[in-house]
């Protein structure tokens, strides 16, 4: 699931977890100004799908 928008770790998270989300990755984790993360979501979203590939499959992806 991908959501567009701002989370609150206390609330969002929980239910992400409730609903069987198994992990979330907010762009926050790589670039901590939430206005450049909605203004320049590329970069970030290419660095997170490298993060899920790379956890997905044990490291095997560049």
């Amino acid at each position: 699931m991908i959501r567009r928008g701002r989370c609150s770790a206390d609330t969002d998270f929980a239910r992400f977890a409730a609903a069987g989300t198994a992990a979330a990755y907010p762009l926050t984790d790589l670039e901590p100004d939430p206005a450049r993360c909605m203004a320049e979501p590329g970069p970030l979203l290419t660095a997170t799908a490298r993060r899920i590939a790379r956890r997905l499959t044990g490291d095997l992806v560049a």
